[in-house]
């Protein structure tokens, strides 16, 4: 145990250099997001902002990607001039990058796992009006788990309204996606959901889906991606039909983080689904989400959903919904 513990702690030889000229030793985890992950014996794990790093060395193995979708693997060595990033591969073959060109650094050990982050948020937000007696619930919680060949996104959403004479309405939706990156900054994709909403009489939609995308853009404060596949869905509504359609699916989303203080994050999806089995159905789906750090991993979230469907496949419902909720919430 002794000598395990001796190795354990020998490993952390790693070395970040800061433009300030600050040198941090340790163990490089990761690189996400324009935030270096970075484990000391002195200060427990901390996040580097990406564009303070002037260098790093390390004697593990990492697989490193680009901005223009090229991926090394290998050790990092010390380059021999700042905001440059050395790979050295097994055959001996090193290539530069620069730093901020740099928008991702995975982990590897020598059993050939990849060692991963787990991100997860929760935010709730509440309203209410005395003169009209019109109150507003709303829930959000989401988990992410990334390594270097695969992305697993869950989010859950859930919105419920009442007012005084009516029946309370509300919408919820449960989704996932499992990512495959290929190279050249491609991927597939493959997406589930679980979905009502009361304003479209839809008591429950099950979605089951695959594409392939491509990030268009990747940077450490910046990425666009598009996807294209089939999906089918089973459609339960609340006059008491239910309806199965494949439908096409095409996707945008983007993403920009800054992670200075104040952090600030918007994300921003829209996706199309041209029914092939309904003749001249199409549904689409929007989001906006905007969080602004109030305190550390804190945050308060402006959030703005839409959802349409061309013609309507439950009797009296209506072709669209949308809802704007402010919320506060906490990042983990």
């Amino acid at each position: 145990m002794a000598l395990a513990a001796a190795g354990a702690h020998a490993e952390k030889t790693d070395v970040v250099t800061l433009r300030n000229g600050d040198r941090l030793t340790g163990e490089v985890k990761a690189l996400e997001r324009g935030l270096l992950t970075f484990k000391t014996d002195t200060m427990g794990t901390v996040q580097i902002e990406w564009d303070k790093v002037a260098g790093i060395s390390s004697h593990l193995l990492f697989e490193v990607e680009t901005s223009s979708g090229e991926r090394r693997f290998g050790s990092i060595d010390q380059a021999n001039s700042a905001g440059v990033i050395r790979v050295s591969e097994a055959g001996g073959e090193a290539t530069d990058f620069e730093a901020l060109d740099t928008v991702r650094i995975s982990q590897m050990d020598t059993s050939g796992s990849l060692r991963d982050r787990v991100d997860g948020s929760l935010d709730i937000g509440y309203s209410y009006s005395n003169s009209t007696q019109i109150s507003q619930l709303s829930i959000g919680a989401g988990l992410s788990r990334r390594n270097a060949k695969r992305l697993w996104d869950f989010d859950l959403s859930v919105l419920e309204s009442d007012a005084p004479g009516t029946q309370s309405a509300g919408s919820a939706s449960l989704s996932a996606e499992s990512r495959r990156f290929l190279g050249d900054r491609e991927f597939w994709s493959a997406l589930g959901s679980l979905e009502l909403n009361d304003e479209l009489g839809l008591d429950l939609r099950t979605l089951a889906g695959a594409g392939v995308g491509r990030y268009f853009r990747q940077t450490s404060s910046q990425e666009f991606a598009g996807l294209a596949g089939l999906a089918a869905s089973r459609e339960n509504f609340a006059d008491g039909q239910t309806k199965e359609s494949l439908e096409l699916l095409l996707g945008i989303q983007y993403d920009a983080f800054r992670f200075d203080t104040p952090e600030l994050q918007l994300t921003a999806g829209f996706a199309v689904f041209p029914s092939v089995t309904i003749s001249g159905r199409v549904r689409t789906a929007a989001n906006v989400r905007l969080r602004y750090e109030v305190i550390k991993d804190f945050f308060l979230q402006l959030a703005i959903a839409h959802a349409y469907d061309s013609e309507p496949q439950s009797v009296g419902a209506a072709s669209s919904d949308y809802s704007v909720t402010t919320s506060v919430g906490y990042t983990f």
